[in-house]
């Protein structure tokens, strides 16, 4: 017959996070209810449950196997991983290179508004870029339209030849 876990705690999290992700060995003193993510091969209690989440039942370990997708927060790292289906990675997110602020993200080094980018500081129409408010050719620059700030709208007023 099957035996189904169902968390019943004073605070339901979806997921409970893990306390550290670096112990091969379970811990010598766990609290009931401690979890941990055996991210190396295990031993003693956890031998055979590499890569698995390990939670104290204050009687016995239990074991949740991940599944692709599986995120976990680590307490001592404060920090999110997330389980590719073979191993137990750092979550980038927003961070990572195509994510907003990564680096091809929309305000990463080369993304849209990046220092780089199309509207960065030296990207073409950028502050100092060919065509941007103080570049060569742009409203104010050395060879650009003579231009006017008006101050009510906060724009340039461009005059040309």
């Amino acid at each position: 017959m099957a035996q189904y876990r169902i968390p019943v705690l004073e605070h339901f999290h979806f997921q409970p996070s893990v306390k550290d992700k670096d112990l091969t060995a379970p811990p010598t003193s766990p609290a009931k209810g401690d979890r941990y993510l055996v991210n190396g091969t295990g031993s003693g209690d956890w031998t055979g449950k590499d890569k698995h989440i390990m939670t104290y039942s204050g009687a016995a370990w239990l074991d949740d196997t991940p599944g692709e997708g599986w995120m976990a927060w680590v307490d001592d790292e404060n920090e999110f991983y997330v389980y590719d289906g073979a191993a137990w990675n750092k979550y980038v997110g927003e961070t990572g290179p195509t994510g907003p602020t990564g680096a091809g993200g929309a305000t990463g080094p080369t993304g849209a508004t990046g220092p780089t980018g199309p509207t960065g500081a030296g990207g073409a129409t950028g502050p100092t870029g060919a065509t941007g408010p103080t570049g060569p050719t742009g409203p104010t620059g050395p060879s650009g339209p003579a231009a006017t700030y008006d101050a009510d709208y906060k724009c340039l007023l461009i005059t040309s030849a």
